[in-house]
């Protein structure tokens, strides 16, 4: 009777521990709307810090393409400096939520992609360039002044860009600590099933 009731068990904390969850790893700010950074033709960089140590898995921007076009994808790369891609690089197709418009000139879209990467805790830098985009044109990457340090490759220093930072940290999940719990207490009960046997 034990051992079905420990079984059960068992397979209910495997059924609630699930698939590991993606969690907010650094975030910059907000979408502003006021103004933008071209990174179709020319490449934008930010410092991005993390506490602890995580595997990175997406990013979300704030990308202004013209009037009915959406981005559709960004070369992206982590460094440990600005510009670099020590870390990890890539291309990835861009998932666009329709965040507004300014001036009825251009779209402003809420824009997340795939990124990779293991870090430590530390600073990093995520760095943008070649957007695509629906009509051919131009990108640009919305600026909100937030605490990060950006740079361009024109213009050098400016201020920072809206982005969000997501990944999977070191730390266990609660599911994983309820597993951990169980095999320590099924440690006695199989000791006395095997001195009974």
């Amino acid at each position: 009777m034990r051992k079905s009731v420990f079984a059960v068990a068992i397979v209910s904390a495997l059924l609630a521990s699930g698939p590991a969850r993606a969690d907010l790893i650094y975030d910059n700010g907000p979408i502003v709307g006021t103004g933008n950074w071209n990174i179709s033709g020319f490449t934008v960089t930010n410092s991005f810090t993390v506490s602890a140590d995580a595997t990175l898995t997406s990013a979300t921007i704030g990308a202004w393409v013209s009037i009915g076009a959406t981005p559709l994808t960004t070369t992206w790369a982590i460094g440990t400096s600005a510009f670099g891609s020590e870390i990890s690089s890539g291309v990835s197709s861009l998932t666009n939520t329709y965040w507004g418009s300014y001036a009825n000139a251009l779209d402003i879209y809420s824009s997340s992609f795939s990124i990779g990467g293991v870090v430590t805790a530390g600073t990093y830098w995520l760095t943008l360039t070649g957007t695509t985009t629906s009509d051919g044109f131009g990108a640009y990457w919305d600026q909100n002044s937030g605490p990060s340090t950006a740079f361009q490759t024109l213009t050098g220093s400016i201020p920072s860009e809206s982005f969000q930072i997501y990944g999977t940290t070191a730390v266990p999940e609660p599911a994983t600590w309820a597993l951990m719990g169980l095999g320590l207490a099924a440690a006695p009960m199989l000791r006395r099933g095997r001195r009974a046997a």
